[in-house]
Order: structure tokens, then sequence, then C-alpha cells
């Protein structure tokens, strides 16, 4: 019984980054099911909904590397708090401006967001599963959210 209650406190951390992992993943899931039509019918043609997302896409591929290294100074727990909060900026601003250019800037917002938590959130589970003494590799643990869907 004994081991059997470490082996559940060492995998603790596991658990809530595949949880973590999940929930996040399925929201995203849920957004882009419907996002190219909001975007049309909020007055964007097909071209204007690819600029809006060739934002986000450029702006994840050229924030990522300085956004880590807030990480590393902040801290993960600090880097994921700044995330969610720009999350919840960036996703304000759909509903209360509509047009190219607001929606232009949420998509900043958004993938300054997502680049604040990306490596935090793996960096975090990394560390905070060899605190609680976990035994396997964590080679693994990624392998399995990157090989889910």
């Amino acid at each position: 019984m004994k081991q059997f209650l470490s082996n559940l406190k060492n995998r603790e951390a596991v658990s809530v980054y595949y949880i973590g992992n999940f929930v996040g993943d399925f929201s995203v899931a849920l957004h882009f099911a419907i996002y190219a039509i909001f975007l049309q019918t909020s007055g964007l043609n097909l071209l204007q909904v690819n600029l809006v997302n060739f934002v986000y896409m450029i702006s994840v591929f050229l924030l990522e590397v300085p956004t880590g290294a807030f990480a590393d100074v902040l801290g993960r727990r600090r880097s994921i708090l700044i995330g969610a909060f720009l999350t919840f900026l960036g996703l304000a601003l759909y509903p209360i401006y509509r047009s190219f250019y607001i929606f232009m800037i949420a998509e900043f917002v958004l993938a300054f967001s997502s680049t604040f938590t990306s490596g935090a959130w793996d960096a975090w589970m990394v560390d905070t599963s060899k605190e609680q003494g976990y035994g396997g590799k964590v080679d693994y643990i990624f392998f399995a959210i990157q090989h889910s869907f």
C-alpha cells in the first residue's frame, strides 16, 4: 500500500500535465471548428481570414525564443500566469471590436500568450515530476502528448 501511494504521488505532475494538455487542446479544437465562420460573419473575406491566421503563426514563430527567456528569468509559474492573462485579453477583444485590424491585434496577443506558456508548461512538468520522484523517462511523457491525436 505504501508503494502504491508513493507511485501516485510521483505521478501527480504528469497527471496534471496530461489533463492540462487535454483541456487546452480540446478548447482550441472547439474554437477552430467555428473560427473561420466567425471571422467571415464578422465581415472578413477569405484573404483577410488567412491574413489574421498568418499574423498568429508568424508571431508565434518570432516570439518563441524571447518569451522562453522570460520564463527562465521570471519563473515558470509567473510565465504561465502571464500567458493566461494575455489569453483572456486576446479573446476579450473578439466580441467587443469586430474589425480586421483588431482581430489581427487579438491574434498577436494570443500568439504572445501561447509562447509564454508553451515552454514554461513543459519545463514545469519536468521540474515538478523530478521533485516528486518520478522515475520514468520524461521523453515518453512528451511522446504520448505529441502522438495523442
